[in-house]
């Protein structure tokens, strides 16, 4: 189900009736004043009020920081008492700018609910009547799912970060330690960069235009462009078929893998190569032949275009920014396969790149990544024709979109949610990433041993529809 992530006041007047829809009023406070005390003075018709500490883990006594994330139970149990159902489009307001709401937005998409959006201005943007009586919803079905915790890190794992920015949310005085009223000490954690959530907004309290947000956070230090990773829950679903893997990064990204690495077990080796790098690819190898005397297969899962060729700027990209999305997107598919050639040619083996279908569409607003995916299936092809005679298999992975961190940061990603579900026959979850990790273990495996420069579709069906589906009798 694609919803939000935010909606306006004037969407939610419109569908605030409607029988798929729920209202939280979400707000809390920091110091003197009770939400639940806010919310019996007045809310929106039908809100109904969860406390952010309802749907806060259990602080251990020697723990440090506050607010730990609860288990899928306690979700569970606070939205079935607000009436949620798996299907509920739910609606969370608060009147701090977002900044409470977005907590429980970012709670039902990690236990894998993906209806859910945060009312834009929040309850100073609701010019309709407000009530003081209390709804008793009838309970609801809700189901937390296993949360994704490669979205995470711990303390001890931020600790060990190199070359990533750490941004601070609060405000500017409190990040300067000018003013503290809750914390022991105060000032930020070292290296953190301010970046205080209220400039997030405009002047009339919404959020600012996404183009504007695009361009705020890349002069804070975040990656500009989009750089695509989905190779975690392939690695999650290879180990469950007891395979034994090699990971590999570099550069800011390494940090990142390797505390997503650290989620799997066993925890895999991680080897710096950067596939522009020849050297790097030949080092790589190298060393995976030290330890292994073969490969039994590759994934390919890593595209990057900088940000000018991205977002509807597909006329005016310079060459540079073009020549840099094919190099990474699509010519280090090659690349991989050669360099690792000599670890596979005696035994056979299965090559598999992530691929988002762009073989007779062009998609809103994924300008040069678009043509690099094209080449990428065209590579995948010619491939297939030249390894084989090692007996080496090559196909992609057409997968539909998934809501992972490198998606948000593609500009239009959410045009391509919000078809998705409307057209795909056998449905859709952003949330659920396992169906491309299995498919890439049956490529993987040798149950498909006579297939080869293919393209298989993971998207639902979308790709064999021609519209969107009819409705329902």
């Amino acid at each position: 189900m694609s919803f939000g992530p935010l909606v306006s006041a004037d969407w939610l007047r419109e569908h605030l009736h409607d029988s798929d829809v729920r209202v939280i009023d979400f707000r809390w406070y920091l110091l003197d004043r009770n939400g639940l005390d806010e919310y019996a003075r007045g809310h929106i018709p039908g809100a109904v009020f969860v406390d952010l500490e309802a749907v806060t883990g259990e602080q251990d006594a020697n723990a440090r920081g506050r607010h730990p994330l609860p288990t899928p139970g306690q979700l569970e149990s606070e939205m079935r008492k607000a009436g949620i159902d798996d299907n509920t489009k739910v609606v969370i307001y608060d009147d701090a700018g977002g900044s409470i709401a977005a907590r429980l937005w970012f709670l039902l998409g990690w236990f894998g609910h993906g209806a859910q959006a945060v009312l834009d201005g929040g309850l100073q943007a609701w010019d309709g009547p407000l009530e003081t009586s209390i709804p008793t919803p009838a309970a609801g079905s809700f189901e937390a799912g296993e949360p994704d915790r490669a979205r995470i890190l711990d303390f001890d794992e931020v600790c060990r970060l190199e070359g990533v920015p750490v941004l601070d949310a609060r405000a500017g005085d409190r990040y300067r330690g000018e003013k503290e009223p809750v914390e022991p000490k105060a000032g930020h954690i070292p290296g953190a960069v301010s970046a205080p959530w209220m400039e997030n907004l405009g002047p009339d309290g919404r959020f600012k235009s996404p183009e504007e947000l695009r361009a705020r956070f890349p002069a804070l230090g975040a990656e500009d462009g989009a750089a695509v990773y989905c190779g975690y829950s392939i690695a999650v679903e290879a180990q469950k078929e007891g395979a034994e893997l090699i990971l590999t990064s570099f550069g800011r990204m390494m940090s990142i893998t390797q505390m997503t690495a650290k989620k799997l077990n066993p925890v895999p080796e991680i080897l710096e190569m950067d596939v522009q790098k020849p050297s790097d690819i030949a080092a790589a190898a190298k060393a995976i032949g030290e330890r292994w005397d073969r490969l039994d297969g590759i994934v390919h899962s890593v595209a990057f275009a900088p940000a000018d060729a991205l977002g509807g700027n597909f006329l005016n990209t310079p060459w540079e920014s073009v020549a840099t999305a094919l190099q990474v997107s699509a010519f280090s598919f090659k690349e991989l396969a050669a360099g690792f050639l000599p670890l596979m040619k005696e035994h056979g083996g299965s090559l598999v790149t992530l691929d988002f279908d762009n073989s007779t569409q062009a998609w809103p607003k994924y300008d040069w990544m678009g043509v690099s995916k094209a080449a990428l299936e065209s590579v995948t092809r010619y491939l297939a024709r030249d390894l084989g005679r090692y007996k080496i298999r090559v196909n992609a992975i057409c997968a539909g979109p998934l809501a992972t961190l490198a998606a948000s940061g593609i500009p239009g990603f959410k045009d391509f949610e919000e078809v998705w579900e409307k057209r795909a026959p056998l449905g859709w979850s952003l949330q659920d990433k396992s169906p491309v990790g299995r498919a890439a273990c049956v490529l993987l495996s040798d149950y498909l041993d006579a297939t080869t420069g293919e393209l298989l579709h993971v998207d639902g069906g979308y790709h064999a529809m021609g519209t969107e589906l009819p409705p329902i009798d």
